[in-house]
C-alpha cells in the first residue's frame, strides 16, 4: 500500500460538554460549526457515556454533535475514554481536547493533569495532547500547568472562533507581545446585531 504524503499532520478533536440544558443548543451550534470544517482525513468525537466509537466521516461527526444529549459527566472518566479511543488512531495525528463547561473542581483538574502526563509516556504517543478548558462561567480557573490551557469565553457565541484559533494554530507574529488575532466571525456577528446588516465593499449596509 502506498503511503499518502501530507504536508501537515491531521488532527483528532475530542469534545467534552458539561453545561446546563439551557445552554446546550447554543454550544452544539458552535461545535457543529467547528466540526463541519475539519479536513477529510481528520476526525472529531464528542464524549457521551454511551458513545463508544469515533465517527469515520465528517458528516457522521457533525450528526453526533447535533444529536448530542446531556449526560452525567465524570471529568476524568470522560478524558480517559477519549484517550483510550485515540490509542487506536494514527499516532502522528495531533490531539486536541476541548472541555466545555461552567466550572471544574480543583481536584478534578489535577486528576486530568496526572492522566495527561501518564498518557504522554504511553508507547503509541508521539504527539503531545493539547487540552483546553473552555470556561463559560464567571469565575476564572487559575492554572499553572503545561498540560492544561484555560480559555475564558464570555459568551457561547465565541466558542467556535476560540476553538478554531487554537486548533488551526493560526500564525502569530512572534515578536509582538500578547498579540491577539482579530476574530472576524465574531466581529461580523457583532456588527450585524448592532446595525442589522453587513457592510459590502462600497461601505453601505444590506
Amino acid at each position: 500500500m502506498t503511503e499518502i504524503e501530507r504536508d501537515y499532520d491531521p488532527a483528532l478533536l475530542g469534545f467534552v460538554v458539561d453545561v446546563p440544558q439551557n445552554m446546550l443548543a447554543a454550544v452544539k451550534e458552535q461545535l457543529v460549526s467547528v466540526v463541519s470544517r475539519i479536513e477529510s482525513d481528520e476526525k472529531a468525537y464528542i464524549y457521551h457515556i454511551n458513545n463508544n466509537s469515533i465517527p469515520r466521516w465528517t458528516g457522521e461527526a457533525v450528526a453526533a454533535v447535533a444529536n448530542f444529549k446531556i449526560c452525567r459527566v465524570r471529568p476524568t472518566e470522560a478524558v480517559k475514554k477519549i484517550l483510550d479511543l485515540w490509542s487506536l488512531e494514527d499516532p502522528d495525528a495531533e490531539r486536541y481536547i476541548f472541555y466545555v463547561a461552567n466550572s471544574l473542581e480543583e481536584s478534578q483538574r489535577r486528576r486530568i493533569e496526572r492522566l495527561l502526563r501518564k498518557n504522554a509516556d504511553a508507547a503509541w504517543e508521539r504527539k503531545p495532547i493539547w487540552f483546553f478548558f473552555v470556561g463559560l462561567g464567571d469565575e476564572e480557573i487559575k492554572i499553572d500547568s503545561e498540560q492544561f490551557t484555560y480559555i475564558d469565553v464570555s459568551s457561547t457565541d465565541w466558542i467556535a472562533s476560540q476553538i478554531n484559533q487554537h486548533y488551526h494554530r493560526e500564525l502569530v507574529p512572534f515578536l509582538v507581545k500578547n498579540y491577539q488575532p482579530l476574530d472576524v466571525d465574531a466581529l461580523k456577528a457583532e456588527y450585524k446585531e448592532k446595525y442589522g446588516g453587513t457592510k459590502n465593499k462600497n461601505g453601505s449596509s444590506y
